[in-house]
């Protein structure tokens, strides 16, 4: 593993964790439920800045120095109130130190592990995934670097697509924060937060076990381990798709769940702030972060209602979750809000994107073996036998164990997994916040299937450790351990092949057109020299281009309409999308049509196309010979032509 690149992304961990952290121990949080949090913190204290910051204070050097200088007054802040506050009562302390420290032990291998998979996969932090939405990222990251673009979210599909000044949201937290690191290329940032997220996703998930499972010390050691054998989530979104801003936004979810259950036993009001936050900063990631949160909610005031129900039947019921009009007003409200879903075409035609017909009985199985479903690569159940063991005993025990409103949440996602092979209204409204994706959906299961079995692996270990003679705390980490290496011993190598060979290495290359970037913003000499050229003849004036070409922009062209490579073009407004057919079209474009039309409104003159040979870009939208009928080729250097746009301006 390279030392400069691993130093790199421990770096930016530590300045994503650190300010939050601190602020939160600040407010007296316990130091493992701060951890998993912090960095939803920073998220959550920068989500307004992008919004509120104009000029050169929201983009360039001037938005890096702002963003760290909030991090600094939120760490200020920190030890500030860490001075000021009482100390944590000593019920509130960890109960063990030597099981904590033993889970966070795990916890660093496992990161390390991670980065390493992930590293030796890419081959060098520059290194680009050739995914088209990792493209439009690290052009995002690019435009904030190089001060055409902003981190505004209401801006960011505005100058990303060449119409600065329309109002659109789209999510840019990911993007401020990898414009925040320091480093010259959008490329390396990209990969850096990319590869920091993954371990965020582990911290967050150990914090999450030690709040949910108390008296299962062995599921706080075993909860960071299983993240090594699972597939659907960090690694497919963030390696594979180049999914940034959602695999964000999920990865900052369960360190906050953390702290919302804490704040919630605790009755913390300083907490619960903090959640409002945190939330603040997911949402700002990815609108879908807040249905995880509106799931756990939903299902305790489910458990809430059932409780009461089974206590007027004579049983005994456990400590209440939430008042009863409170719970009665979610339970109503959550109906509600699905049936006023189901009225809105917006979120019909969201939840019905692009969905695959995958069978459910193939996702169930790529849920229970931590693993995912694909056509052309199909990732085998057989070796997470030892995994889905420990699966089906901590399902079990969730059952009657007080954190099964979690676990009902995640039965709730489940159900909508099993939705999404069905043409029905409501398999389009909870598929809304995923465009009824089941990889999204997946990806979410991932956190309840793994701290399902790291409850499994807990459950075992109380059980098998009063057996073994010894200090009660060594022979109950060491089982915790043994049970987890046994579950994991089958697993390995099949998964450490699959995460750092068929997905990292599989996706991260380099194109044959261009060493560094498939016409991206890292370029060589040769680009740079190409694009100043270019930049000149083309002006102030607008280029049409598409993914295949390179990117959604182009780095010396801010004015730039792209349009996919694939034949989806919803992003676009409808006369773009017949612009951008018609120009392929060996006929001409009429002077009156709604084409003609958007080429003069978006003042659209030029071009750019490349031939990406060998990438995953091959599918070109525009190329010479479909282009050639409607223009002049006007420069030409190897596979990077510029055109110019005769029709509709003659």
């Amino acid at each position: 593993m390279d030392a400069p690149a691993s130093l790199l992304v421990a770096g930016t961990l530590v300045g994503l964790l650190l300010p939050g952290y601190l602020l939160l121990r600040g407010l007296r949080i316990p130091p493992i439920v701060a951890l998993g949090a912090g960095p939803a913190m920073l998220a959550g204290a920068l989500t307004p800045l992008t919004i509120r910051l104009t000029g050169s204070l929201a983009t360039g050097d001037g938005w890096a120095v702002t963003a760290w200088a909030v991090a600094g007054v939120m760490a200020l802040v920190g030890l500030i109130l860490w001075a000021l506050s009482p100390r944590l009562a000593a019920a509130e302390r960890e109960p063990s130190r030597l099981l904590l420290g033993v889970a966070l032990g795990a916890l660093v291998l496992s990161c390390v592990i991670t980065t390493y998979q992930v590293l030796d996969g890419m081959g060098a932090l520059d290194v680009p995934l050739q995914r088209r939405d990792s493209v439009s990222h690290y052009n995002a990251i690019a435009g904030i670097f190089n001060e055409w673009g902003t981190v505004h979210p209401l801006e960011t599909r505005g100058w990303m697509v060449g119409a600065t000044g329309s109002v659109s949201f789209y999510p840019s937290t990911f993007h401020a924060l990898a414009a925040a690191i320091p480093v010259s290329q959008a490329v390396v940032a990209g990969n850096v937060l990319a590869i920091v997220t993954t371990l965020v996703w582990i911290i967050g998930l150990t914090s999450l076990a030690r709040v949910l499972f108390p008296g299962h010390p062995g599921a706080w050691i075993a909860a960071p381990l299983l993240t090594l054998a699972t597939l659907s989530f960090p690694f497919i979104p963030m390696f594979r798709q180049g999914q940034w801003p959602f695999g964000l936004a999920l990865a900052l979810t369960p360190g906050l769940l953390a702290l919302l259950v804490h704040s919630v036993r605790s009755r913390s009001i300083p907490g619960g702030l903090a959640v409002i936050l945190g939330l603040a900063g997911i949402i700002s990631a990815h609108p879908s972060g807040a249905a995880v949160f509106a799931a756990v909610v939903f299902a305790a005031a489910l458990v809430e209602l059932i409780e009461r129900a089974a206590a007027r039947s004579g049983r005994v019921r456990r400590q209440p979750v939430m008042p009863l009009a409170v719970a009665l007003l979610i339970f109503v409200g959550g109906l509600a809000g699905s049936v006023i879903a189901s009225r809105v075409p917006s979120v019909i035609s969201m939840g019905s994107y692009s969905r695959p017909q995958t069978p459910a009985l193939e996702l169930t199985g790529s849920m229970v073996s931590f693993g995912h479903f694909s056509v052309n690569e199909p990732f085998p159940i057989a070796p997470a036998v030892g995994l889905m063991v420990l699966l089906i005993i901590g399902s079990a025990v969730a059952v009657r164990h007080p954190s099964r409103a979690f676990f009902l949440a995640g039965l709730i996602f489940f159900v909508f997994l099993l939705l999404t092979p069905l043409e029905a209204t409501i398999a389009d409204v909870t598929g809304a916040f995923w465009y009824g994706d089941p990889e999204r959906i997946l990806a979410v299961l991932s956190m309840f299937t793994i701290l399902a079995a790291a409850l499994g692996a807990g459950w075992l270990a109380e059980r098998i450790a009063p057996r073994v003679s010894g200090d009660r705390e060594i022979v109950r980490g060491g089982v915790s351990l043994l049970i987890v290496a046994l579950a994991l011993s089958i697993t390995w190598l099949d998964r450490h092949h699959a995460r750092a060979d068929v997905i990292v290495r599989g996706n991260y290359q380099a194109s044959f057109t261009s060493p560094y970037f498939v016409g991206g913003p890292a370029w060589n000499e040769g680009d740079g020299e190409f694009w100043e050229t270019a930049a000149g003849m083309v002006g102030d004036e607008a280029v049409m281009t598409d993914s295949a070409s390179g990117g959604v922009l182009l780095p010396a062209m801010v004015n730039v309409r792209a349009v996919p490579a694939v034949t989806t073009f919803s992003s676009m407004p409808p006369h773009g999308q017949e612009a951008a057919w018609m120009l392929r079209d060996p006929d001409p474009l009429p002077a009156d049509s709604a084409a003609c039309v958007f080429l003069h409104e978006n003042d659209i003159r030029w071009i750019y196309l490349q031939h990406a040979r060998d990438t995953r870009f091959a599918a070109s939208h525009f190329r010479s010979t479909l282009v050639a009928p409607h223009g002049e080729l006007v420069k030409k250097d190897g596979p990077r032509e510029l055109w110019r746009i005769d029709d509709c301006w003659n």
